[in-house]
């Protein structure tokens, strides 16, 4: 998969933070990053399937510096405060179509929201949005989030979506408040932090025109 080049969108600093594109110094906070974003799945589930010898960090790690792949931090915009990357955002285009092979080959719980971010080809999928705790509030993830919709104009994508859980209440607030809406559930299989009969929501919003301002 092409890189996803966003540093012609990088904006100036924003209120004590500045976005940039990752380096490869950046890897350990963009792994707490990552499992941050996946509602702490990854370090449980990875570590399990891990070979023997391995972490999830390891598994990690040649995605991230391999040639291609989602998780390249070539692709990866991470927030800056000091030196130190404290956000970290990820947006791919959904490819058209999706084999069932592709499906076949994951990990069962990350089958339910995979499919249903296949369920709109075409459209830029927020792979990774995060954000540590304790620097929330700076309005990191709506700048961030600004990032995505530019790249969706620019590159003529159909819009941007993202697949959020139920639970996860100050996002869903967020993304609506940004114009992104509903679209389909699909039940959890597995996590280690929401019940298995909860559900994962895809929303999108379309371009142009359907992203709203704050």
């Amino acid at each position: 998969m092409p890189h996803t080049r966003l540093d012609h969108l990088l904006q100036a600093p924003v209120e004590g933070w500045f976005p940039r594109m990752a380096e490869e110094g950046d890897f350990e906070q963009m792994a707490e990053l990552f499992d941050i974003a996946n509602a702490k799945t990854i370090a449980t589930l990875w570590n399990r399937d891990a070979p023997k010898g391995q972490t999830w960090v390891d598994m990690l790690k040649p995605m991230m510096f391999g040639e291609f792949g989602e998780l390249n931090y070539k692709n990866i915009v991470v927030a800056d405060v000091g030196g130190r990357a404290v956000g970290m955002l990820i947006v791919n285009v959904n490819s058209d179509p999706w084999p069932e092979e592709d499906f076949s080959l994951m990990q069962p719980y990350a089958v339910p929201f995979s499919k249903l971010r296949a369920r709109l080809p075409g459209y830029g999928y927020l792979r990774i949005m995060a954000v540590f705790p304790e620097f929330r509030g700076l309005r990191i993830a709506t700048n961030m989030l600004d990032i995505a919709f530019n790249l969706a104009i620019k590159s003529n994508w159909k819009g941007v979506c993202a697949t959020v859980h139920e639970g996860n209440t100050l996002l869903l607030k967020h993304y609506r408040k940004r114009g992104l809406k509903e679209v389909a559930r699909s039940e959890v299989v597995e996590h280690v932090s929401y019940d298995s009969k909860s559900c994962w929501i895809l929303m999108s919003v379309d371009t142009p025109g359907g992203f709203l301002p704050v």
